[in-house]
């Protein structure tokens, strides 16, 4: 065969400077798709955000099957949308010299984050039609179609977003999207090679399980941790550990989970708590945290990226909302939401004003109870 072949650029997998996801050369390939549309989709962060928005790309993807789809996030969201089948390219933003953007023409280009440097490129990249939250040339934040409006507003009316609204965050950026939502789930894949990993990696947690005499397959996982973004996503020490003896006294196997950040609160438990707690490796990649879930038969957690990646994965989830809006939060019918009655929730605050009091009727008791409800269901 002549060395110089002529690449098919106009494949929707083609992607310029590496082969293609099927490793073979155009001459040899059968999987040649001509793209019809080429489509934009703007979302970089957060890593929770990111995720939560991968349901539309199997709307997008119905609606223009032939479409080669190319992602723009953060590079700390990237490990979210690997071996996604849906993306043809993914860029991080940060990685990337911003001419190379401006001077790419797009037909479609979907909007759904509302940050100053996304609204810019919305703006400024070329899209014969564009969706969702752009920049007027004052900078401003405005919408590209009139279906984006609903979601603009949550962001300027507290009391719209907080109290009135009842539509879920997938179902919104559908509604952007001018794409009918059927319950789409997130998108989250693994490689083989992730899944032999997570197994192997999942055998201690289940030996050590094992050792105190309970099961390692009806697994109960505990989020200890959340980010910093909003303030009381996490529960405090004294009632995890209320918690954490309640279970062990009822005889349900746990495994506590976290990262780097929550070492403190790991040492606090084990000072407070007098037998041995079993927990994840708090150094995990969160494509290997992820895995590690698949082993849980239900994980209790805040609004965190945990609660996040259990979702992807599809796992039943328990989640306790104070600062941030439940109804925003689609569970797919897996689970339950635990919600504060305090009256100035929520709030999106970082940093409580008023001593916490939205973590006060969040107690042990009432975690515990919803947890045996939902298990013995």
């Amino acid at each position: 065969m002549n060395t110089l072949w002529i690449p098919k650029v106009d494949c929707k997998y083609y992607r310029g400077e590496k082969p293609c996801i099927f490793g073979k050369i155009c001459p040899d390939c059968n999987k040649y798709i001509p793209w019809q549309q080429r489509i934009l989709i703007i979302k970089l962060g957060a890593m929770g955000d990111v995720l939560r928005t991968t349901p539309i790309l199997k709307g997008i993807n119905s609606r223009y099957p032939e479409a080669q789809i190319t992602w723009l996030t953060h590079s700390i969201s990237k490990p979210l949308l690997e071996n996604n089948a849906f993306i043809n390219r993914l860029w991080c933003i940060d990685e990337l010299f911003k001419p190379e953007l401006l001077s790419t023409r797009f037909d479609l280009l979907f909007c759904f984050d509302k940050s100053s440097e996304a609204i810019s490129l919305s703006r400024y990249i070329s899209a014969e039609r564009k969706f969702g939250f752009t920049s007027t040339e004052c900078g401003d934040l405005t919408i590209s179609n009139e279906a984006s409006r609903r979601s603009w507003l949550l962001g300027l009316d507290d009391n719209y977003k907080f109290h009135e609204n009842k539509s879920t965050y997938p179902e919104m950026i559908f509604e952007i999207s001018e794409i009918p939502y059927n319950n789409e789930e997130y998108i989250l894949d693994f490689t083989e090679d992730e899944l032999l990993n997570s197994s192997e990696r999942w055998k201690d947690i289940s030996e050590r399980i094992e050792l105190k005499g309970m099961k390692s397959n009806d697994v109960l996982g505990i989020n200890i941790g959340a980010g910093g973004a909003f303030a009381n996503k996490s529960l405090p020490t004294d009632t995890l550990a209320e918690l954490i003896k309640k279970l062990h006294g009822k005889g349900y196997p746990l495994v506590l989970l976290g990262g780097p950040q929550e070492i403190t609160v790991q040492s606090r438990l084990q000072e407070i708590i007098d037998f041995p707690l079993v927990f994840n490796n708090f150094h995990n990649s969160v494509r290997q945290f992820a895995a590690l879930l698949r082993f849980c038969k239900l994980i209790l957690t805040g609004d965190t990226l945990a609660m996040h990646l259990a979702i992807a994965i599809q796992k039943p989830v328990i989640a306790f909302f104070t600062s941030t809006c439940s109804q925003e939060i689609e569970l797919y019918g897996r689970g339950l939401k635990i919600k504060t009655k305090a009256k100035c929730a929520p709030c999106y605050l970082r940093n409580c004003p008023s001593n916490n009091i939205c973590l006060e009727d969040l107690t042990s008791e009432l975690i515990f109870e919803k947890i045996t409800e939902y298990l013995e269901k």
